[in-house]
């Protein structure tokens, strides 16, 4: 393993089965007078498929632009190895305005274009001076980088990805002035899936896109042979698409957890019982003992009607969300009843993060009067 100096960042050069393309270490950032990250480390390897989750405020956007460098941390190290290129929304939100939808798109292979366009000039060139050896080496070499480079497959790839985030064929001649703020946000989408990074920064992908758009998301990234770090709040892409979590739970730390978002709430809800069970018996002075009889903890008649019923709440809601999933299957080719659907699981969804927040809260109350009352 070898490290050099450049500037702020060090770069790496790795080998092995997985490739380190990007480290955080020991990160420091403030917001104002507000702590958000303190001590924060972690790598991203080629094959990472990383899912970035916590409340709002907690810093999950301002991670994704400390990583690709729109913003420096306070203190602490990010470490990028020279293999690594790292693509995000935000690169691509100029646009012509008088530009087609499909014409825009294509820029992102602008290279190609350029290559090909040198390679006609040599093959003329080729044409008056034949047999030049010059000409003839840079023509094979243009050749097999513009095949390397998926010369012969860019313009099939860019109307695949277009129609893919839900464009119909006949919207793909649209100027760019003619398009709402959430087509122009799938088009920069488009524009990054098909860029030449090996590190995509994905916030809120499926923000605009439809139940069947969202499923041609999640084939392309199962398929994408790079690395990506995605926010998002679809507990449901999140278990396609991912196989790591990390948690911003607000304390200024990331919490690694491997496995999809199932995994990651399987393993909180052990967490939150043996946190509980461990809790140490505190040696209470006369003071806290006096302290501890006037104020008993308890739950409130609404708290213990809540605590009866919340696992029944909770396993109905997930009975309710696999019905919805199972409707927007059915109805995939109505769009008015498909975004109905959306929405109406989108709510239930959060309904499900508020209860097992209060499920955690409710039994993490219960332990303690249990102990409490010995």
């Amino acid at each position: 393993m070898r490290w050099q100096q450049r500037a702020f960042f060090l770069v790496q050069t790795n080998d092995g089965d997985n490739m380190k393309l990007l480290g955080l270490q020991q990160i420091q950032k403030y917001f104002g007078e507000r702590l958000l990250f303190e001590g924060v480390s972690f790598d991203i390897f080629d094959n990472s498929k990383v899912g970035l989750i916590g409340a709002n405020g907690t810093g999950k956007t301002t991670l994704l632009k400390l990583i690709c460098g729109q913003i420096m941390p306070d203190e602490g190290s990010i470490f990028v190895a020279p293999e690594a290129m790292i693509g995000y929304m935000e690169q691509y939100m100029g646009f012509e305005p008088d530009c087609e939808l499909y014409q825009e798109t294509l820029k992102v292979f602008d290279y190609l274009e350029k290559m090909q366009q040198r390679l006609e000039q040599v093959n003329m060139e080729l044409i008056e001076s034949p047999g030049a050896p010059a000409l003839i080496e840079e023509q094979a070499k243009l050749t097999q980088d513009i095949l390397e480079k998926g010369g012969l497959v860019y313009k099939t790839r860019t109307r695949a990805a277009l129609l893919g985030m839900g464009f119909l064929e006949s919207e793909l001649s649209l100027k760019m002035r003619a398009l709402s703020g959430g087509q122009r946000a799938k088009a920069q989408l488009a524009k990054l899936l098909l860029s030449d990074s090996n590190i995509l920064l994905l916030d809120e992908p499926t923000n605009h896109l439809d139940i069947k758009s969202c499923q041609w998301l999640e084939d392309y990234l199962a398929s994408y042979k790079g690395a990506y770090i995605v926010i998002s709040h679809d507990r449901y892409f999140l278990d396609k698409v991912i196989n790591t979590i990390l948690e911003l739970p607000g304390d200024g730390t990331v919490k690694k957890y491997n496995g999809g978002y199932s995994d990651y709430i399987a393993v909180r809800t052990i967490e939150e019982k043996i946190n509980v069970a461990e809790k140490p018996k505190m040696v209470k002075n006369d003071e806290r003992e006096t302290r501890e009889k006037s104020k008993k903890l308890k739950f409130t008649f609404k708290e213990q009607r809540e605590y009866e019923t919340i696992d029944e709440d909770i396993a109905d809601l997930e009975v309710k969300i696999s019905d919805l999933v199972s409707q927007l299957n059915k109805h995939a080719t109505d769009y008015v009843k498909l975004q109905e659907l959306l929405e109406e699981k989108h709510k239930a969804e959060l309904q499900l993060e508020e209860k097992m927040e209060r499920w955690i809260y409710l039994n993490d109350l219960a332990e303690e009067i249990e102990i409490q009352k010995k």
